[in-house]
């Protein structure tokens, strides 16, 4: 995770006041220079781009950055914006917009890190956590960058891209056996840091010791369950990537050949079942991170 990342508390914090800061002083609407109530300046923000993409998720924190292109002048510098419903600030800003929406250097992350005080053009070090069995620790691994605001019809929309790799294991029980409530998946020998270009966000893996990631669990049902993790972009040792799935009081050891890397912004899918053998790989699978966020990858093959 980035140094310094909030804690819970302070998250709870923030919402908090930003809310109540919100109800006593700002409308989510601005006025034109009539006077009259016009929603078309909203601030939006969105996990990525295309069509019909999410909203961040309410409660998530990040950092935005503004500079006039002509002045040097810095308008904003690591502001953070606690997101509320549907995607918008807890408290919209009019004056995150500058007066000439061509003339500006935009820079936005999350989640945010009070620490990163002057980011633009640095290269820092993020690093995501060994247990993302939590969605706290799932969350704040995921680091997302964006670098422009895009005038919509009705609303200015920020969209980030997703700068890790996200390997999702889905799981179905062929021998009735087991409890998939209670299960689990474990990667093995992976590097959980990276080092991050923020002037055009690309990102590299640090060449040192590696962990063993245990996975969140993004669903479970009947015979089947499915587990995920993000992890830095980074090549995979003989291209092999190595995992457990932890079934009832035991371990099971697997393996996927071929995996020639990891690459940010695309998630791998592993679609394994338990038979009376042991684990068999049914399918693999991989796609662009946006292509799964409708919430398919949540569910296990059939």
């Amino acid at each position: 995770m980035i140094k310094g990342i909030l804690s819970n508390n302070a998250v709870r914090w923030l919402l908090a006041i930003a809310a109540a800061w919100s109800v006593l002083s700002c409308s989510p609407d601005s006025e034109d220079e009539a006077g009259n109530i016009s929603d078309k300046r909203k601030l939006v923000f969105r996990t990525h781009s295309g069509e019909n993409s999410p909203f961040m998720e309410e409660g998530a924190t990040l950092g935005v950055f503004l500079t006039s292109r002509s002045t040097g002048e810095v308008l904003r510098s690591n502001e953070l914006i606690v997101i509320g419903e549907k995607g918008a600030p807890l408290q919209q800003r009019d004056t995150l917009f500058p007066a000439v929406m061509d003339d500006y250097e935009f820079f936005a992350y999350s989640p945010y890190d009070s620490s990163w005080d002057d980011v633009l053009e640095s290269v820092l070090e993020f690093e995501v956590s060994a247990d993302q069995s939590s969605d706290v620790n799932l969350r704040s691994s995921d680091l997302m960058l964006s670098y422009d605001i895009v005038k919509g019809k009705y609303s200015e929309e920020v969209f980030f891209s997703h700068v890790m790799a996200k390997i999702v294991i889905h799981v179905t029980d062929r021998t009735g056996l087991f409890d998939m409530t209670a299960s689990g998946a474990v990667l093995h020998g992976l590097r959980c840091g990276a080092y991050i270009n923020t002037a055009d966000g690309s990102c590299q893996s640090i060449d040192n010791d590696t962990s063993d990631i245990i996975c969140n669990m993004l669903d479970s049902r009947d015979r089947r369950a499915s587990l995920t993790a993000v992890i830095p972009p980074q090549q995979l040792e003989n291209e092999i990537l190595p995992f457990s799935v932890i079934l009832g009081d035991a371990e099971y050891e697997f393996s996927v050949s071929g995996v020639h890397g990891l690459e940010g912004e695309k998630v791998y899918v592993y679609s394994l079942n338990m038979t009376d053998r042991g684990l068999a790989l049914e399918d693999s699978t991989i796609m662009d991170w946006e292509d799964g966020a409708s919430g398919s990858l949540n569910v296990a093959f059939e």
